[in-house]
């Protein structure tokens, strides 16, 4: 494996870096308590190593594309109702039939380079983020090798195919679907309104709340609008009160769709287990998950993971988990289903020294079946979770 991180950059380079990153890159949650989410290192993979992530993604995303039909039909079925809490069942049953040709579908694989190569941690197909960083910090990096090349420009290829799945011309009205409440989904998608804003296409920051909807179409303050992106989790939506109109009245020209759900749960792998569906990808690169049951909770190996998480939040070993959290999840699997998985524990490999460790992932962006760009990820924890350092990723030649 090749697959590396660069030297620290010296102080006076990162100090200037990092307001680059805040100011240019639109990076405007710098710091989560008091460490930096703004990596000082750059990580580095080798020609062979990124020809196999893209193969591997391109083969995961037509995979998870089927396993989405596959469960939308299953769906249908009252069985079904086993693996999904009755909420989330219900609201999944409502959305209309999606032509996958009609959309732009745009997911993130997550791998960690671990010491049995390559395994994948999930995939964020319903809201994959980090655009900003990703097309942004690569191009910024103060240190760069001209024996470097980037892995892409994910944020400007996704508005490019956007505009032209969609048919948008000068002057069209785009939602920037989002939690507005939270300025670091706000920089990711004022990232994309400035790219829209230079073919002259008006985006516009909406709350799904903000946003009427009928007929298959969106409109906002009485104005149509012509598509509109999705950045506020499909999860939420799912569970939320008011969340309904948006499966029942599912919007034609949506990126990402509510259909992504089927996949974004981390469930998906055990109904397929007791479908029999095959995943040979997933298979090779994603740990063995499994249904969580109470039992596991006393004494099992293995993590715990939320079924809806991202960001790496809620990750555990079991064997670490306090009574209180055990207690909290136990009355999750007795009151509800389909919440929690369990997942064999991979053991990463330490890109830094035994005094300073460096756990790293890298994301991997595929959009409709195309890899388009990487997005790294930096920790000294033993999980890749929301303290972690965003990071530019370049390909050694």
């Amino acid at each position: 494996m090749d697959c590396h991180v660069t030297e620290r950059l010296a102080r006076d380079s990162y100090r200037s870096y990092r307001l680059d990153a805040i100011f240019h890159g639109k990076k405007w949650d710098p710091q989560i308590y008091d460490r930096s989410t703004i990596a000082d290192r750059a990580l580095i993979l080798g020609s062979a190593d990124w020809v196999e992530l893209n193969n591997a993604a391109a083969e995961l995303y037509a995979e998870t594309l089927a396993v989405e039909t596959e469960l939308r039909r299953f769906a249908m079925r009252p069985d079904a109702k086993r693996f999904l809490p009755a909420k989330a069942w219900r609201r999944l049953r409502s959305l209309p039939d999606l032509e996958p040709r009609a959309s732009v579908r745009l997911m993130r694989f997550d791998f960690h380079p671990t010491e049995n190569g390559w395994r994948l941690s999930e995939v964020n197909s319903d809201v994959p983020g980090g655009l900003n960083e990703s097309s942004l910090f690569p191009e910024i990096w103060p240190a760069r090798s001209s024996n470097w090349t980037l892995p892409g420009h994910p944020g400007r290829t996704y508005v490019q195919r956007v505009v032209e799945r969609y048919g948008l011309t000068a002057r069209a009205r785009v939602g920037l679907v989002h939690a507005t409440a939270f300025s670091d989904d706000w920089q990711h998608m004022a990232f994309l309104q400035e790219l829209l804003a230079e073919r002259s296409i008006e985006a516009l920051g909406v709350s799904p709340t903000n946003v009427e909807l009928n007929d298959g179409r969106m409109s906002f303050r009485g104005a149509e609008l012509d598509a509109a992106l999705r950045f506020f989790p499909g999860d939420w939506l799912l569970f939320s009160r008011w969340g309904e109109p948006w499966f029942t009245r599912h919007p034609v020209a949506l990126s990402n769709p509510l259909h992504a759900l089927y996949s974004q749960n981390k469930f998906f792998p055990v109904v397929c287990a007791a479908l029999g569906l095959e995943i040979p990808a997933w298979q090779r690169y994603l740990p063995h998950t499994s249904e969580l049951s109470v039992r596991d909770l006393f004494g099992a190996a293995g993590l715990l993971k939320p079924s809806f998480g991202r960001v790496g939040e809620d990750i555990a070993r079991i064997a670490d988990l306090e009574p209180a959290k055990k207690v909290a999840v136990a009355l999750d699997l007795l009151l509800g289903t389909g919440l929690w998985i369990r997942q064999e524990q991979f053991m990463p490999k330490n890109l830094g020294s035994v005094a300073e460790p460096i756990n790293a992932c890298v994301g991997v962006y595929c959009l409709d079946g195309e890899v388009i760009g990487g997005y790294g990820r930096l920790t000294s924890e033993r999980f890749v979770g929301m303290s972690a350092a965003d990071s530019p990723v370049f390909i050694a030649h």
